[in-house]
């Protein structure tokens, strides 16, 4: 238990001291996932993204009228994010995608490098060991240039624990070779030519701003709007990723099963509907029982406003209120994993999420978590 304790503390000690980001907590337990499983997945997100890269999704999204900033068309680069499978007995079931640059993406790196300097490498498998390398050879694709690239940021209360690992990012792809900095979103003035922050310029951007964030905050991202219309093609990745990867997409998966490419990620997806699907509350109860129901915001983040289970009195309570921006998926058990708090208690997971990280439609890293204690809201 000591000598535990201790590598657990050098562990954590070496990502502080790395990348400045200590509001993060990690454990230093490998995720190891079955090799048969871990090639099936790395076929189905590259499918599955291919599949929503097609004029059918952007209609079907821009027909759902759930998007308010200006929806821009897709590049490939852009499908630049994460999908979040829960991991069950039965193998892993998908539980969101973010088609957007996912928080701690400037950390995947030095997680795989610091595991494998300080407990070895017993599988000679460990993964995310190149991810940055993958990341900036998309980024570089999307923005063919050598001008000073703005990292843009929330001001927001939310991210202020962030901005370590915001810095720490743009550090590491100027050690790669960009000219980056972070900049606050809101604090931007547009030229011609991009933009100007404290007396500098920049002609192309990385956004970090969620997508969800910035379309209901606006009113405190005016200058970013602003940018956004004028220059769409200098941003990476286009927010309008954020309008692909609503929690609608897990409805229209399910409804794809037909497609040709389908056997690829079809048992990775859960029955799931939207709340408009149903005339009544009674139609939906008669679709879904309580017990078989995970209920979820269109547009949530950090698991606010999802309900696992949720009794019958706030089905129909969500149901008369939020009929129009909340859906419906199937329940499944996750595989339970013992861990660790901050204050060392040893506890047992509520959910187990295998995160892959994709640039370009690509996997190009991987990040497991825990959710544990009350799971509702």
């Amino acid at each position: 238990m000591i000598a535990t304790k201790l590598r657990t503390d050098l562990f954590y000690d070496q990502l502080v001291r790395e990348s400045g980001c200590s509001e993060y907590l990690f454990t230093t337990n490998p995720l190891l996932v079955p090799n048969g499983l871990f090639q099936r997945l790395n076929k189905a997100v590259p499918a599955m993204l291919d599949l929503l890269d097609t004029p059918d999704y952007w209609n079907y999204c821009v027909q759902q009228d759930q998007w308010s900033l200006k929806p821009h068309p897709m590049k490939r680069t852009d499908f630049t994010g994460c999908a979040d499978f829960l991991v069950t007995s039965e193998g892993a079931k998908l539980i969101e995608m973010n088609i957007n640059l996912p928080g701690k993406v400037g950390l995947i790196q030095t997680l795989g490098e610091a595991t494998q300097q300080l407990f070895g490498d017993e599988y000679k498998q460990y993964t995310n060991l190149n991810a940055l390398d993958d990341l900036l050879t998309t980024i570089r694709e999307a923005l063919p240039t050598e001008v000073p690239i703005a990292i843009l940021v929330s001001h927001l209360p939310a991210s202020s624990k962030h901005q370590p690992h915001y810095r720490y990012f743009s550090d590491e792809l100027n050690r790669l070779g960009l000219n980056t900095k972070v900049v606050p979103a809101r604090e931007v003035t547009i030229t011609a030519g991009g933009c100007t922050w404290n007396n500098q310029e920049f002609g192309a951007f990385i956004n970090l701003v969620i997508p969800f964030v910035w379309e209901g905050n606006q009113d405190a991202f005016q200058p970013l709007n602003a940018l956004w219309e004028q220059h769409p093609d200098l941003f990476f990745p286009n927010p309008t990723g954020g309008m692909f990867g609503t929690k609608e997409l897990l409805h229209y998966l399910d409804a794809q099963r037909h497609q040709p490419n389908a056997a690829l990620w079809t048992d990775f997806v859960l029955r799931a509907n939207m709340f408009s699907d149903f005339d009544t509350v009674d139609e939906l109860l008669n679709a879904y029982q309580p017990a078989e129901m995970v209920l979820k915001p269109l547009k949530d983040y950090d698991t606010k406003g999802v309900y696992v289970q949720p009794d019958r009195a706030l089905v129909e309570q969500l149901f008369a209120e939020r009929k129009a921006d909340y859906m419906v998926q199937e329940f499944t058990s996750s595989v339970q994993l013992p861990f660790e708090n901050e204050q060392g208690e040893r506890l047992l997971s509520h959910s187990l999420i295998y995160r892959i990280f994709f640039a370009s439609k690509q996997p190009m890293a991987y990040q497991g978590y825990v959710i544990h204690g009350e799971f509702n809201g």
